[in-house]
């Protein structure tokens, strides 16, 4: 076994986290100490909040052994904020947790693309244009949320998935100009962008699209910590994987990848 994966999943089992033996081995361009965390969105808010389709679930919030906490800024789809984020917040900051955020990308409804195709950076008299305004109107929104709680983070994790409340298009193009206009609105409003997505719903959603220079957050499911950080090279959409992450339950759970930057380049040290 790599020296460094060994001493690793031995910290994380020092943690309380079950980590089960492995054969395989693992190769790193760094021995960047490796950090567990968690992530929460509008799931987590008390039961009964937010948008009919995605009313909140009163699900856990992060155990005793989380050093950072990654917030999801959106209630599900794109232009409706997550009903408790001012909470989430204040919860992190008790903690003194380092925070990281993310947001939902979700492909517009017809009235959202009136509302927001003509209005931004791009040609919005053309399909793909109008549709990266929205993207960029959608970030936007999200980033007027943040500040509206007093959010600040360093980066933004983009989540691109299939997502039956707000469907995809069945053009790769055309959903690809919606991840794009996000991804643009945040780094005009100085973030550092990633993606957050796994390897069928990148495909399901962008096609074979590689953006080798941003940096991603990939998921393992329910296979554990184990296979997260084995998951620690290249992410779904081309990039360097920085975080990965695996559920146990009702709970996510997030580890750094030993090749991600320093802390500050992802999070936030609240106070």
């Amino acid at each position: 076994m790599n020296k460094l994966l060994s001493v690793v999943l031995g910290a994380l089992a020092a943690g309380g986290l079950a980590v089960p033996s492995i054969t395989a081995s693992a190769t790193t361009t760094s021995t960047r100490p490796v950090i567990r965390g968690a992530d929460v969105s509008w799931p987590n808010c008390p039961k009964g909040e937010g948008i009919p389709s995605r009313r909140t679930q009163g699900e856990p919030m992060p155990g005793r052994g989380a050093q950072f906490v990654i917030i999801g800024v959106t209630n599900g789809p794109g232009f409706y904020p997550n009903p408790c984020l001012s909470r989430e917040l204040r919860w992190v900051a008790r903690r003194h947790l380092l925070l990281g955020g993310y947001a939902l990308t979700t492909y517009p409804s017809a009235g959202q693309l009136r509302h927001h195709g003509h209005h931004g950076p791009y040609n919005g008299a053309t399909g793909r244009g109008a549709l990266r305004n929205t993207g960029y109107a959608e970030a936007r929104y999200n980033i007027a949320t943040m500040n509206h709680v007093g959010m600040s983070v360093p980066m933004i994790w983009v989540d691109v998935e299939p997502y039956p409340v707000a469907p995809w298009s069945p053009s790769f193009a055309r959903n690809r100009a919606v991840v794009d206009g996000a991804m643009r609105a945040y780094r005009d409003a100085g973030y550092t962008v990633g993606l957050y997505t796994n390897p069928n719903g990148w495909g399901q959603v962008v096609g074979n699209w590689l953006l080798r220079s941003v940096p991603t957050w990939s998921t393992v499911g329910s296979r554990g910590a184990t296979a997260a950080l084995l998951s620690c090279s290249i992410g779904p959409s081309g990039g360097p994987t920085w975080i990965a992450q695996w559920w146990v339950g009702p709970r996510d759970h997030d580890l750094t990848c030993p090749a991600a930057p320093r802390r500050a380049a992802i999070f936030h040290k609240l106070p």
